[in-house]
């Protein structure tokens, strides 16, 4: 200690009375030993812990809202591509509607190829986070990189969006007049 002595010292005391009592006890006491000894600062182990973490907190919140923002992205993405995908088969859903398919089943089958391709879609994205997931692994606090709730929730979430925005467009589709469809398009 004498040879190398570190740059700040910290005393850390444990109390049964209240904070601001203890550190005027504990100044009064510093000075009586060592008046020229500053004591630059006291604070509870809770404040000391708040203050540490402040860093980490706000990157992780920091992470949080890109992590939303990304998901709302993704959410607009899937649902625009599906949205336009089904906009372009309305020519064929006026025909097939022009030829007397039902309205449940129309949307059913409209609906059935999209979705194949989201869950495909879902698969292999869930497989690279299983074989990639260890890379940002680090970042993760409190969680795994392999969460199958945080995983399987994602995906769901995901699904949902892509099945209202092939749903809604081939419902419409498929309850238009078959004649006036086909004169739009």
């Amino acid at each position: 200690y004498l040879q190398a002595a570190p740059p700040t010292n910290y005393l850390v005391i444990r109390g049964t009375v209240r904070a601001q009592e203890l550190a005027g006890v504990v100044r009064k006491t510093l000075n009586e030993i060592d008046p020229n000894q500053a004591v630059a600062g006291i604070a509870t182990i809770g404040e000391s812990i708040d203050r540490n973490a402040a860093r980490h907190r706000f990157n992780m919140i920091l992470l949080l809202w890109f992590g939303i923002c990304a998901a709302i992205l993704a959410a607009t993405g899937v649902y625009s591509v599906l949205a336009e995908s089904m906009a372009a088969r309305r020519r064929e859903i006026a025909i097939r509607t022009a030829l007397g398919a039902q309205k449940p089943r129309l949307v059913r089958q409209m609906i059935a190829s999209p979705l194949v391709f989201v869950l495909a879609g879902e698969a292999i994205g869930g497989g690279m986070v299983w074989v990639f997931g260890r890379v940002g692994s680090e970042l993760l606090y409190g969680v795994s990189a392999r969460d199958p709730v945080l995983l399987g929730g994602v995906a769901i979430f995901l699904f949902v969006i892509s099945a209202v925005a092939a749903l809604w467009p081939a419902w419409a589709a498929a309850g238009r007049d078959p004649a006036e469809s086909l004169r739009a398009s």
